[in-house]
């Protein structure tokens, strides 16, 4: 006879149920010291006390004996380390340092909470509901934003409340001759991080497909993806394409190298096909606006209106570029060298936990349009380059150690459960990862740091647990 569930417990398995779903609905509530305390905070909070609390009831440690678990820490060391030395913005560090070490208290309450498999499973399934509701938000904002923007306005952060509309939808504008196209970005309110959110979402959600799913759940499950796919396609993020692509492309190919071809194969993956075609059948129906959106992701013009209404808000310091609205790809390239010029002037310990987005505009080369809407925002748009700037070659390494304790504990899982759907998802989301840290900071964020954190999390319980059957 099973032991009935603790209080507690059930208290914890509710929590878990909202921070994965109201969670990624982040607004923020009132400050405390230069950051704002935002709803997701309290669901993180109040997630993290419940399960210690049961913890605590059933006298089990907190601290695990992972990896993942003190690679995380030993980012929090650095991060504080860094803050001791920091010379500008210390406060902002601190409570940056903080704000990180509440996100690890949450990665050890997945730990203890998601060692029962349907838990984990059960998170992603809503997690993904909740990105349907996001997703259908972001294609109607990119066809009709005014029937959106009420819904829209309560998570608009308050840094831009003195920014124009449509302006404050910050890179939710793409601008070619003297019109705009909108980007979904729906609650985010920023197109790349709602890229990324559903890339990384499509891939967990499919990491908890059932190993005995019948007709129902494949239309689910294919629905929702092909929704992902659709409102991806209106975000313009190209390395979200690329984070997604990539990734999805080497499941597909490995499981059908690895006996794919079978029954399991013509099952899941086929849909997955179908979703793909039918995605791009979007793309090629909506071509006017996709097109001249793609387009003006490298066009150097600006629609005269704007740059009126940026008039007066150009800061003194570095000359202006001749093409004022540049390429996003001419701003990366901005960013990462003043990520460098920030890193040589404190190479060990760094300029200080989120302290980039403080000091970047100082060292930029010159300004564009996107740098400058951006200025006090921007990350270096490359998570390695941003933790060397801020946390200099401690807090690389820290981070390579976080990496390294991933990529270990997610092969012994690949060896030990094999190609299993679920597990390639796993690896495939990791793939997410790596390949959009390349271009952004998939990172820090705690519409990242959920997902984040508990795919980590899996990826270590699945290894420790042993095989999973394959499906």
């Amino acid at each position: 006879m099973s032991k009935p569930r603790s209080p507690l417990r059930a208290i914890s398995d509710i929590l878990l149920v909202v921070l994965f779903s109201v969670g990624f609905f982040e607004a923020e509530l009132f400050p405390v010291g230069p950051l704002m305390l935002t709803t997701t905070e309290i669901a993180i909070g109040l997630y993290v006390l419940a399960v210690f609390a049961w913890l605590a009831s059933e006298r089990k440690a907190p601290l695990p004996r992972d990896s993942v678990a003190w690679a995380l820490l030993a980012i929090v060391g650095t991060m504080a380390v860094s803050t001791v030395f920091c010379e500008r913005y210390p406060v902002m560090a601190l409570k940056y340092t903080v704000r990180f070490f509440a996100v690890v208290l949450c990665y050890l309450a997945f730990y203890s909470h998601m060692s029962d498999p349907e838990v984990h499973r059960r998170a992603f399934r809503v997690m993904a509901a909740a990105a349907v509701l996001i997703a259908l938000l972001g294609i109607v904002e990119h066809f009709a934003f005014d029937a959106v923007k009420p819904l829209l306005r309560p998570f608009r952060s308050r840094i831009l409340v003195d920014v124009p509309e449509p302006v404050f939808l910050s890179s939710g504008l793409l601008f070619e001759g003297d019109s705009f196209v909108i980007r979904s970005s729906s609650v985010f309110l920023h197109a790349n991080t709602l890229g990324y959110f559903l890339a990384l979402t499509s891939l967990l959600f499919l990491s908890a497909y059932p190993k005995q799913a019948g007709t129902r759940d494949k239309w689910i499950y294919a629905s929702v993806l092909l929704l992902f796919g659709c409102c991806m396609v209106f975000t313009y993020s190209r390395g979200a394409f690329l984070a997604l692509a990539i990734p999805l492309g080497a499941v597909l190919t490995i499981r059908l190298a690895t006996g794919g071809h079978r029954r399991g194969f013509t099952r899941a993956y086929g849909l997955i096909l179908v979703a793909v075609v039918l995605v791009a059948g979007l793309m090629v129906a909506t071509q006017r606006d996709f097109l001249r959106g793609m387009s003006a992701l490298f066009s150097a013009k600006i629609a005269d209106p704007l740059e009126e209404r940026l008039t007066g808000m150009r800061a003194e310091g570095p000359p202006v570029s001749q093409g004022y609205r540049s390429s996003s790809l001419e701003s990366r390239f901005a960013l990462w060298r003043a990520s460098l010029r920030l890193w040589r002037s404190h190479r060990l310990t760094g300029v200080g936990p989120d302290n980039f987005r403080m000091l970047f505009f100082e060292n930029l080369d010159y300004v564009n349009e996107d740098l400058e809407i951006h200025k006090g925002l921007l990350r270096a748009h490359n998570l390695f380059l941003d933790v060397l700037a801020e946390m200099g070659l401690l807090g690389l390494g820290a981070l390579l150690l976080l990496l390294a304790a991933v990529t270990v504990r997610l092969v012994v899982l690949l060896r030990s459960g094999g190609a299993s759907l679920q597990n390639l998802s796993l690896a495939g989301a990791f793939g997410v990862f790596l390949i959009g840290n390349l271009f952004d900071v998939i990172y820090y964020y705690h519409i990242y740091m959920i997902p984040v954190l508990a795919l980590f999390c899996v990826i270590s319980l699945r290894s420790r647990d042993g095989a999973v059957p394959d499906a």
